[in-house]
């Protein structure tokens, strides 16, 4: 019965499709999925490695060599002479004369009164108008001495004068007499300016 059924449907199937003229519609494919494909990933970039950027050695400038000066020329440093230049007169007043030794003699008076002192180099004249001159030798800056015979006893004289300032000097001496060698004679003078000749 139900083969008879089928066949009966199949039957008026294909006299409809028969009367309509046309084949039977063969089903409609569905859509085949299209495959998307997958999109590869970026290639990547070469990385630029950073090559640090020479920066060229900042330029130093080379010192100039330092240049010594010369010394200046040397100029004589130490104590001031105050020996007047020229020919300066002084005064000086009378001394007493001290005895030292086993003495025999007597004082010895020398009133120098004006005196004249000329420098020339390392030597200074002394001079008085009735003892005579004397020749002194320097023995240190304003320090002059003289040793010889006196020009005004018979014996040995020894002095040495001091520069205490330009307007001043001293002078001690030692007179041993020829007729009385164990006694010495000592006397002090102190000179003062007066003016330059």
């Amino acid at each position: 019965m139900k083969t008879f059924a089928t066949f009966l449907f199949i039957f008026i199937a294909a006299l409809a499709l028969a009367a309509c003229g046309g084949e039977p519609a063969s089903p409609t494919a569905l859509p085949t999925d299209t495959a998307t494909p997958t999109p590869a990933p970026p290639t990547p970039l070469p990385t630029q490695t950073s090559t640090p950027t020479e920066i060229p050695p900042t330029a130093t400038e080379t010192p100039a060599p330092t240049v010594t000066p010369e010394p200046p020329t040397a100029t004589p440093s130490g104590p001031v002479s105050f020996v007047p230049a020229g020919q300066s007169v002084w005064e000086v007043p009378p001394a007493v004369d001290t005895l030292t030794g086993a003495c025999s003699s007597s004082a010895i008076n020398v009133p120098y009164g004006l005196i004249v002192i000329s420098p020339e180099g390392n030597t200074l004249t002394f001079r008085d108008q009735g003892v005579g001159s004397y020749v002194f030798q320097m023995a240190s800056t304003n320090v002059y001495v003289y040793n010889g015979r006196s020009n005004n006893v018979p014996g040995n004289l020894s002095m040495t004068l001091t520069f205490t300032s330009s307007t001043a000097w001293q002078m001690q001496t030692v007179t041993v007499l020829d007729a009385d060698p164990t006694c010495q004679h000592n006397i002090n003078y102190s000179a003062i300016f007066r003016w330059i000749r």
